[in-house]
């Protein structure tokens, strides 16, 4: 039984941030940034009745506040932590819980929203960068409604111009991403746009 579940654990793979203090530290730095959102959105509205006279500025900071967390928070799911398992894969966000995805649950692959075209400008790409620059890769998962995934992974499927949710893998994000990227093509089949 011992050496099953040995098994398991070594068929597991897990893909994650190439420098994982750094992605604490963004997590950490989010999550500070969504609660002084939560905070400057709920002052801004305890402060109406107590200065009514401020009420059109105090509901423009409200609403510019929420509408500052929507991208806040697409950053919290758009590129989890992967772990590939014999049945499925395993994404965990950034801040949130971790959820289990079978296989059967993955759409297709589509372009990372986020991420420009490798080559697109050749010359701005030497000047910024330098002659030795690899340029970023990425792709968006595409995942179908059933995997149960929460609606910030729908965001970030809208942003990549699908219908569902989607999340993204990239090569600043994920270690050993070409493997991740050929593994999930063999799962997922050919590109769905």
């Amino acid at each position: 039984m011992q050496h099953d579940s040995t098994d398991r654990a070594e068929s597991r793979a897990v893909y994650g941030h190439p420098i994982p203090a750094l992605r604490r530290f963004d997590a950490i730095l989010t999550a500070i940034g969504l609660g002084l959102i939560g905070v400057a959105c709920a002052g801004a509205l305890l402060l109406i009745p107590a200065m009514p006279t401020f009420m059109p500025l105090l509901l423009g900071v409200a609403v510019f506040s929420a509408l500052l967390a929507i991208p806040l928070t697409m950053h919290t799911v758009s590129h989890p932590e992967i772990t590939l398992t014999p049945d499925g894969l395993i994404v965990r966000p950034m801040l949130w819980r971790e959820k289990f995805i079978p296989y059967s649950a993955l759409r297709g692959l589509t372009r990372h929203p986020l991420i420009r075209d490798p080559g697109a400008s050749p010359g701005v790409d030497r000047l910024l960068w330098g002659r030795h620059h690899t340029p970023r890769e990425g792709i968006a998962v595409v995942v179908g409604r059933d995997a149960g995934l929460s609606p910030l992974y729908r965001l970030f499927g809208s942003v990549a111009g699908v219908r569902g949710p989607a999340f993204g893998l990239s090569s600043t994000t994920h270690t050993q991403y070409a493997e991740l990227r050929a593994r999930l093509s063999a799962v997922c089949g050919d590109w769905t746009g």
